[in-house]
């Protein structure tokens, strides 16, 4: 249930009972992994040698296919085909990952003065870089310039990272992985008014004053549904760390 698969091409459409031999047979030889597939177009069952791989040799994997004449490699454990000659493959002659991210949103991504990247999201790009087995790089980006950073040609990044939020739009200009991290919506004011502010029509009033970061969901969530409040465009993100004391500090 672990590990690359990648098939020989010497056993490759191999489908009938006497082609099924001929793989036992240099399976034998080689590995000893047999592995197969249903082919619901023809209705035949297609059997191939096959060579496991470990998880983290995504890389011996790919080359092990391009020698072999295959088309992609087969990761057991999440059902996935790596094309051969796609995307990862190229990072693998790179030799590097680019990650596109904001740097200004903490906790998930944050740059430092000295350039240093940190934030949840900077975690899951690096583990991502490491499964492949290439390094990392982050490339700046902004929220309003986003999806146009995304779909530049030549591309300025190959993914971008940092807690972006997936909605219908995105996807269809852009392909969206599976979420990572589940979050909503909250306002951030003085614990002295907290009493004050429970819910959107406690905010949307004239005497309101909200400010949100531009080009994100944030200010199109306000612009669509605080319509009497006063909005502030921040072109940066107004983040808060609590220090031991609990006093909220900007």
């Amino acid at each position: 249930m672990e590990g690359i698969a990648v098939s020989y091409a010497a056993t490759l459409n191999c489908h009938s009972r006497d082609q099924l031999d001929k793989v036992v047979s240099h399976a034998l030889q080689h590995e000893g992994y047999v592995g197969g597939w249903y082919n619901s177009e023809d209705g035949l069952y297609y059997f191939d040698s096959t060579k496991l791989f470990p998880e983290n040799d995504l890389k011996g994997a790919l080359l092990f296919g391009k020698e072999n004449g295959q088309y992609s490699v087969f990761i057991l454990s999440t059902y996935t085909d790596i094309p051969i000659d796609g995307k990862v493959a190229e990072i693998l002659d790179r030799g590097t990952i680019l990650f596109g991210t904001t740097g200004d949103y903490r906790p998930l991504s944050f740059c430092e003065p000295d350039g240093t990247y940190w934030g949840f999201g900077i975690e899951v790009a690096k583990e991502i870089a490491k499964r492949i087995g290439v390094g990392v790089e982050f490339k700046k980006t902004s929220w309003p310039t986003l999806t146009a950073d995304v779909l530049a040609e030549p591309q300025l990044f190959d993914l971008a990272i940092g807690g972006i939020t997936i909605t219908d739009t995105r996807r269809e200009t852009m392909l969206m992985s599976d979420g990572y991290l589940a979050n909503g919506k909250t306002i951030l004011c003085r614990a002295s008014e907290a009493d004050r502010y429970k819910s959107l029509a406690d905010i949307d009033k004239p005497e309101v004053t909200v400010m949100v970061n531009p080009g994100g969901l944030n200010e199109k969530f306000a612009n669509e549904n605080l319509t009497h409040a006063n909005i502030v465009v921040h072109q940066k993100p107004i983040m808060c760390r609590l220090t031991p004391d609990l006093q909220p500090h900007y």
